[in-house]
């Protein structure tokens, strides 16, 4: 069965504090986006091993990878004895920000809980989700737009953010968000996390766009301090007078949002020689 796995963008994400177990709480507004791989996952009846295989050569096919733990964990769940193949078309970038592993692994847990008849409940297939990656939950149940808050595993569904056409920018920077996470300080932000509140309203009341000055990510200082070129990547994309530019996540990949797509398409063919670039959209 092939499935398609979609990727993730931060409107907002606001660090809170650090915890005493090394986490960070946070609040984050996260946006499905139509970028998606491609995941073939098959039953093998004369094995009872989970093979991975991708057309990336950079994804990791051994213990690191997430649609791996995924079926590794179903499987130890259910107590179902069963061999597993699952092939990844992979188009979204690795270490972008965009959620491609977290995606693929629930979208993993899904496939295999529809091949069984559905063994797991929806609160035991989150329970897995929570288990492989703070954000994993936010890529079951087709959740569009959703408020993530505590280290991020906590997904409340809020209303779906309007139709809006975006361009991806890819650096070719593979960002570590454990390093990320450790590079912050904590003295050059906020921590009140009150433009996720001020978005989220936005969103529920339509006027998203007028909020759009709002949308942030506390990383960006650190990241860009690390990585000045995507801080000149943000700048030169702003020469072309999108409505906002950030970064996602924990890095790289840097988004601007447009109003219509006539403005998002004439940005894209000025910018698509310079930098490396694909078109897309919320999804809705």
């Amino acid at each position: 069965m092939k499935v398609n796995s979609y990727a993730k963008i931060n409107l907002t994400l606001e660090i809170l504090k650090k915890r005493d177990d090394g986490y960070h709480n946070l609040r984050s507004i996260m946006q499905l986006i139509d970028l998606h791989d491609i995941l073939d996952i098959s039953l093998n009846e004369n094995s009872n091993e989970v093979k991975v295989q991708s057309s990336n050569s950079d994804v990791p096919l051994d213990c690191f990878n997430t649609c791996l733990k995924a079926a590794n964990l179903f499987l130890a769940k259910t107590g179902i004895k069963s061999g597993i193949n699952i092939y990844i078309e992979k188009y979204i970038p690795l270490g972008g920000g965009l959620g491609g592993g977290s995606s693929n692994a629930a979208k993993t847990l899904e496939t295999l809980n529809s091949f069984f008849d559905k063994p797991l409940s929806d609160d035991e297939l989150i329970e897995i989700a929570k288990s492989i990656g703070a954000d994993v939950p936010f890529f079951l149940d087709d959740i569009k737009t959703a408020l993530c808050e505590n280290i991020g595993d906590q997904i409340i569904e809020i209303t779906t953010a309007p139709p809006s056409p975006i361009i991806l920018f890819f650096p070719d920077i593979n960002s570590n968000t454990v390093e990320a996470y450790n590079s912050l300080d904590l003295s050059e932000l906020k921590l009140t996390g009150e433009k996720t509140t001020f978005v989220k309203q936005a969103i529920e009341m339509d006027f998203f766009y007028d909020s759009l000055q709002y949308l942030c990510n506390d990383f960006e200082k650190s990241i860009f301090r690390k990585y000045p070129v995507l801080a000149e990547i943000k700048e030169m994309i702003k020469t072309e007078s999108p409505s906002q530019v950030l970064m996602s996540g924990s890095g790289s990949t840097v988004f601007a949002i447009f109003k219509n797509s006539e403005s998002r398409d004439k940005t894209y063919d000025n910018l698509r020689n310079k930098l490396k670039c694909v078109k897309s959209e919320f999804m809705i």
